[in-house]
């Protein structure tokens, strides 16, 4: 039902939860055999993925029954000129913090014997690349289309699960090794937890002094470390992934090592707060400086007003900028009805952010149809055709350097009406559709 949901809002998100599902039933049939409820399971999800299926198929069939969208999508997809290439061609185009995550997916079979669930961890962390390095992804191009697969890493892309379940880990470990100090000495571990709290106290005092935390987050993500990582990543991925097989089957052979990898609840709060400090003083240094700018040096301490402020004019700003600056912005809201529809080659999404104004259609590489309308090369045909087809009422485009737009040419159909570092043209409608017809 929430899937349902999820596809009236936006389609895609059924076609994504359809994605997650369908892979965590296949790693489920190949990983999950040793669990008792194996079949039950296993003929239970597949009863879930054929009604998750189904409960779509009603919906597209009186979509298709109205207005012939779905087959109209479909036949745009199969074209040749179509785009199927993504920006996720290998694994050098994901984020250092994905890349750092994948590493980190064998530790997760370390944890199936005990934790069969974290198979749906397994599975939708293996979507993206399964799908970007293998024919899947012309396939699915072809049939959900290019915007589907090129958002399918951003949507999928969970790899903060990983980084939970490492880190989580770690603590456990940090944990017990404190708890057996406890064993031996009270004192000890007191004096431990002392200079453990004291180090966080001065880390973030010398964080303050020099940003530390700024340079050791470089060398993880961006140079040293991450480097030579990246260099090697291949080969370090396929020992990980050897050591975690071997660690599973000694598992098998000795089900108590499978005590070790116990989830369990931590004893030692206090520890782990100082921890979970640093390293979120270190994950998060890039955009200290912004922290600590919004939250304690905004005027008598009224950050949840005042520290907005620098943001929406930094964001006000830079969105006038992308349309042409204030002057443009001025006489679109004071001079143009709210509602109307323009059209851009250089606006895409930035023009109805900041005024209240309609785009003919949101840029994206899977509809460019809308561009030939500032081509030298299109005949007048082709343009009146296109301000029908998008019911464009303005036109916003940047002010060319040398000679003169080509809508100067056609002063019948397009009136200038503003011109600074963008010019604005009036889309003479009446006009329009007069030579749409004759033309």
């Amino acid at each position: 039902l929430l899937a349902l949901f999820g596809a009236a809002v936006h389609l895609s998100l059924y076609f994504y939860f359809l994605t997650i599902l369908v892979s965590f039933t296949l790693f489920y049939l190949v990983f999950g055999w040793s669990s008792l409820d194996y079949k039950r399971i296993l003929r239970r999800l597949l009863i879930l993925v054929g009604l998750s299926v189904a409960a779509i198929l009603p919906i597209a069939l009186l979509i298709e029954i109205k207005d012939q969208a779905i087959s109209a999508n479909l036949v745009t997809f199969q074209r040749a000129d179509y785009p199927t290439q993504v920006k996720w061609n290998s694994l050098n185009d994901f984020s250092s913090y994905t890349l750092y995550a994948y590493m980190g997916l064998p530790l997760v079979l370390l944890f199936f014997r005990r934790y069969p669930r974290l198979i749906f961890l397994l599975s939708t962390l293996l979507v993206a690349p399964v799908v970007y390095f293998t024919p899947l992804k012309v396939f699915l191009v072809r049939l959900l289309g290019f915007i589907y697969v090129k958002r399918l890493y951003g949507t999928l892309n969970w790899n903060f699960l990983v980084w939970a379940l490492v880190m989580g880990f770690v603590l456990i470990l940090i944990d017990r090794l404190i708890a057996r100090i406890g064993q031996i000495s009270l004192g000890l571990r007191w004096t431990l937890n002392i200079m453990i709290g004291a180090t966080t106290v001065f880390l973030f005092y010398w964080q303050e002094q020099t940003n530390w935390a700024g340079g050791v987050w470089q060398r993880i993500f961006e140079q040293d470390i991450f480097g030579w990582l990246f260099q090697n990543y291949g080969w370090l991925m396929i020992i990980l992934f050897i050591l975690g097989a071997l660690i599973f089957i000694l598992q098998i052979i000795r089900p108590k090592f499978q005590d070790f990898f116990k989830l369990e609840e931590t004893k030692e709060p206090i520890i782990h707060l100082f921890i979970i400090s640093i390293l979120l003083l270190i994950l998060t240094s890039p955009n200290y400086s912004l922290f600590k700018t919004y939250l304690f040096k905004t005027k008598y301490l009224k950050f949840l007003v005042r520290s907005m402020e620098p943001v929406a004019q930094a964001k006000t700003k830079y969105y006038s900028d992308k349309i042409g600056g204030a002057e443009t912005v001025e006489f679109i809201n004071t001079q143009i009805p709210a509602k109307s529809v323009f059209d851009s080659n250089v606006a895409y999404f930035f023009l109805p952010v900041i005024v209240d104004q309609h785009m003919s259609v949101y840029y994206s590489l899977a509809d460019t149809d809308h561009l030939d309308l500032y081509s030298d090369n299109t005949t007048l045909a082709g343009r009146l055709e296109i301000l029908h087809q998008y019911n464009i009422d303005y036109l916003l485009v940047k002010s060319p350097k040398k000679g003169q737009p080509v809508f100067d040419t056609l002063p019948q159909y397009f009136e200038k009406i503003f011109q600074d570092k963008y010019i604005i043209y009036k889309v003479n409608k009446t006009m329009a559709e007069k030579g749409t017809e004759t033309l």
